[in-house]
């Protein structure tokens, strides 16, 4: 909040250390290519779940998923044991969403 410059949620990022050096949009994108865009989501949206419990209580977490993996049924298993009342889905842009 900017009137009492407090913070009130944060952003999960998703960063790769793995070789070759590219944006994450672009291993994101190739995993779509090759079948595992989901997967991959999961993996990336679990991987920041973990890290919840380092936040102040009062403190949101925001992640990023597309359409196509906020309505699969795996992504349920991501919340168990988590505090889903602080978790902010995000749908990313980058996807196209059907009637």
């Amino acid at each position: 909040r900017l009137r009492g410059r407090k913070v009130v949620g944060v952003e999960a990022l998703s960063r790769f250390t793995a070789t070759p050096v590219r944006p994450p949009n672009e291993w994101f994108v190739e995993a779509v290519a090759i079948g595992l865009g989901e997967e991959l989501e999961l993996l990336a949206m679990k991987s920041a779940l973990s890290l919840l419990d380092t936040l102040p209580s009062n403190v949101y977490l925001s992640v990023n998923v597309s359409p196509v993996t906020v309505v699969a049924a795996s992504l349920g298993i991501c919340f168990w044991g988590t505090q889903w009342t602080r978790v902010v889905l995000e749908i990313t842009e980058h996807a196209a969403v059907r009637d």
